[in-house]
């Protein structure tokens, strides 16, 4: 996750895997402030961990979203995490597996 953040420059990474049974998990993120990734398991419904929608989107259209500036670009102008954490950069990219999505990796700036 670390090598992830630093090539693309963010500042947090966190890694989303599917779950069907139950439910998406966030279970690792990164930052630049820490020297390591931090490992947990937390729902990704209503978290304010990330941007849940675009998350989701990813999820659900096996397609990645890049933003240079979620606060003003994209579907994404309106939610509520982007707006109160002034998101700029957005990265969600679907992790696949013989074409079916296994999780998302998430960055942001």
């Amino acid at each position: 996750m670390k090598i992830v953040l630093e090539s693309a420059g963010g500042e947090r990474a966190l890694l989303v895997l599917c779950d069907e049974s139950e439910g998406h998990r966030i279970v690792a993120e990164a930052s630049v402030d820490r020297e390591q990734a931090e490992l947990f398991t937390e729902a990704l419904r209503n978290t304010e961990r990330l941007c849940e929608a675009a998350v989701n989107f990813v999820l659900r259209t096996n397609s990645g979203v890049v933003l240079g500036d979620a606060s003003a670009e994209g579907n994404f102008i309106r939610d509520a995490y982007i707006q109160k954490n002034g998101v700029r950069s957005l990265i969600a990219a679907p992790i696949l597996r013989n074409q079916a999505i296994m999780g998302v990796i998430y960055l942001e700036n």
